[in-house]
């Protein structure tokens, strides 16, 4: 036997026994490859000396070309250059075997295999006289009968493209020859689709579980696990799965947690460790999200040019793919998968201008319960997206508009949310069948026209009472973001925004410290024109300054005007008014459509900082923004009173009494007596 690697420095020569017949050769990151220029065919060969018998096998890399292909040369002739051609044709996925004679090649057989780009495979090849068998990774694939240079005693392998290498081979002798039994197979089940997802569950893992079936007589089955990006890296060694397989079938389930690697499964006989099988579809652990509702919600996926992200893929027509567009829904998958090595899933069926109600008057609306096809090709979506499993990590909902144009009331969007998510999580389910997390957008701003302020209001009033009314619902504001045209966001806004959702999925999931202030109380400031929002957490220190847009006071007189919106301390900020209130205040925030579409300063948190140095984002103000919060009465000045008017000489004492002193809504602190 004898065996030949390329291990060595870059730019080594091949090793001694090998000669290059064509072409050049040399040694890169251990592995033999090709080097310019291309030569004419057979393109590039080098051989070994054996015997005109023997078994000849090599891990070979295909490449990404799909009309490339390589393999062995058996039975070279050094005289002439003629020999047997075995082809691994990519483009065909079929193993064909020629004659290559005087600059011409003849097929003498085929057989069928699917071969992927960008793979390693381990064809073997048993020459035995007339007889030539050839084997990929264990499996038969074609046998061909021939005496075309029969006697010759040099083999090796042909390249035809620069992407393509080989990492060892090796040749033994007819005398130690046992090529496989054809009789004997082992086949595991793919992953339902390329670059497969399976959601982790709540303990932070999940099962993945293939069919393996087998002729012969296995002592027992194994399994490990490759890096499918070149099946040649081990993430998981040889480990049994079935001690006692009987019957030709077994189940293969492994238990994995997320990682950015993808995995192909390689299982074979312990007894016969040459009889094997390796999948051809990655697959992963990770999160899978759904995206859905209005245009803002589908822009997350096509605003925006992206650098490729290691493990992030978006659905699209029955499979996932890494995308090219999309900014918002890149900083979404960029937070999770730098926080947690955690590959992201994301299936986006958000329709531009889409109603949530029947009210709205549209034909086709998300809460349709039959017919339509908003809600069903969402549904159809995340069963293909998970082959059935119909489990995600949580879904970002993110709609408003249409309804507020169509003047949809508070009740009536408020009901529908209800009914709808109702039907959303009796179909889809959280992690590991808990029930399904839900970020919501609080309505953003409308500046374009076609609504009033009161709609406008009703939407996102309708949104906060169903989020405080439901404990596994949660808001991101978006009233605060920039947009581009009256409605639609900036991608800068989209990355903000991204963001946002990213923080609150990893604040919901208590992994780390903070969350989205909301206000609290409501009271008179240190004037009489000046109310202080005391909020449920920390503000952001840098934000000294908030915008006025969306303030909105009132009293028994109608609306006031709001001078100017500042953090006061730690957790308050002081609205000033032009005048004092008449009696009772209310206050709203976020009210109405917006008078701007440039970013909006507003109360956000302390940074709250991602696990593993994902960033430090702030949450914008949530729960606040669109209702009435408290109504509060002002401080009334206290009233002074030294008593009854003297008249008196100079320089005779008298006696003032200030105890007819009052303060209708509170206690007199202090005396203060001035002449």
């Amino acid at each position: 036997m004898a065996i030949y690697n390329f291990t060595g420095a870059n730019g080594d020569p091949l090793p001694s026994g090998l000669t290059a017949r064509n072409g050049t050769f040399e040694i890169q990151s251990n592995h033999a490859v090709a080097t310019s220029p291309e030569p004419a065919n057979p393109r590039w060969v080098f051989t070994l000396e054996g015997t005109a018998d023997g078994s000849l096998s090599a891990p070979i890399f295909l490449g990404a070309d799909s009309g490339s292909a390589a393999g062995f040369v058996l039975r070279y002739n050094p005289a002439d250059g003629s020999h047997i051609f075995v082809n691994m044709s990519l483009g065909n996925d079929e193993v064909r075997v020629y004659t290559f004679s005087s600059g011409s090649y003849s097929q003498i057989g085929s057989g069928n295999f699917d071969f992927t780009q960008n793979n390693s495979y381990q064809p073997s090849a048993v020459m035995d006289g007339d007889s030539v068998v050839v084997s990929i990774g264990g499996n038969a694939a074609v046998t061909v009968t021939t005496t075309f240079n029969q006697t010759q005693t040099h083999h090796g392998i042909r390249l035809n493209k620069l992407d393509q290498y080989v990492d060892s081979v090796e040749f033994t002798e007819t005398s130690t020859v046992e090529p496989p039994a054809e009789t004997d197979s082992i086949s595991i089940d793919e992953a339902p689709k390329n670059n497969h997802p399976y959601q982790r569950g709540s303990g932070g893992t999940a099962t993945a579980s293939f069919d393996v079936t087998y002729t012969g007589s296995p002592t027992a089955l194994q399994y490990r696990l490759l890096d499918a990006s070149n099946d040649s890296t081990v993430v998981q060694d040889w480990t049994t799965f079935d001690a006692t397989p009987s019957g030709g079938s077994s189940t293969l389930s492994i238990t994995r947690s997320p990682s950015l690697t993808p995995i192909h499964v390689e299982v074979r006989f312990s007894n016969e460790t040459g009889i094997t099988d390796l999948q051809t579809n990655d697959w992963y652990v990770g999160d899978i999200v759904l995206i859905f509702g209005q245009s803002l919600s589908e822009d997350l996926n096509t605003d925006g040019a992206i650098t490729p992200l290691d493990g992030y893929f978006v659905y699209s027509n029955g499979s996932f793919s890494v995308p090219s567009t999309g900014v918002g829904a890149n900083a979404i998958a960029s937070a999770i998968i730098t926080a947690e090595d955690c590959p992201v899933f994301i299936v986006n069926t958000g329709v531009g201008g889409t109603a949530l109600t029947q009210e709205s008057g549209q034909t086709d609306y998300w809460n349709r319960s039959s017919g339509g096809s908003l809600w069903p090709d969402t549904v159809n979506a995340v069963n293909t997206a998970t082959s059935g499993a119909n489990d995600i990590a949580f879904a970002w909902w993110h709609q408003g508009t249409k309804d507020s144009l169509e003047g949809v009331t508070e009740t009536q969007y408020l009901s529908a949310l209800n009914e709808f998510f109702t039907r959303v999580r009796g179909t889809f389910s959280g992690k590991g069948g808990s029930t399904l997390e839900i970020i919501m957008a609080t309505f953003g701003r409308d500046t374009r026209g076609g609504a009033t302020n009161t709609s406008h209001q009703a939407i996102r009033d309708a949104q906060i009472n169903y989020i405080v009314s439901d404990d596994n619902t949660y808001p991101v504001n978006v009233y605060t973001s920039q947009n581009e045209d009256g409605v639609h966001a900036t991608d800068a806004a989209y990355i903000e925004l991204g963001q946002q959702v990213a923080t609150q999925y990893y604040v919901m999931r208590g992994l780390v410290s903070g969350s989205i202030p909301s206000i609290i109380s409501a009271s008179t400031g240190d004037s009489s024109t000046e109310i202080d929002v005391s909020f449920s957490a920390n503000l952001l220190l840098t934000d000294t300054t908030y915008s006025t847009e969306g303030v909105h006071v009132e009293d028994s007189t109608g609306a006031l005007t709001v001078s100017s919106f500042e953090r006061k301390d730690a957790n308050t900020a002081t609205i000033t008014l032009g005048a004092a209130p008449t009696g009772t205040a209310s206050v709203w925030i976020s009210w109405g459509k917006g008078d701007t579409a440039q970013p909006l300063t507003y109360p956000r948190s302390e940074s709250i900082s991602l696990p593993n140095g994902a960033g430090d984002f702030s949450l914008a103000a949530g729960a606040f923004s669109d209702y009435e919060v408290s109504a509060v009465a002002l401080n009334q000045p206290p009233i002074a009173n030294a008593g009854q008017d003297q008249s008196v000489e100079a320089g005779i004492e008298f006696v003032l009494d200030g105890t007819g002193s009052q303060d209708i809504d509170g206690t007199i602190v202090e005396w203060r007596w001035t002449q």
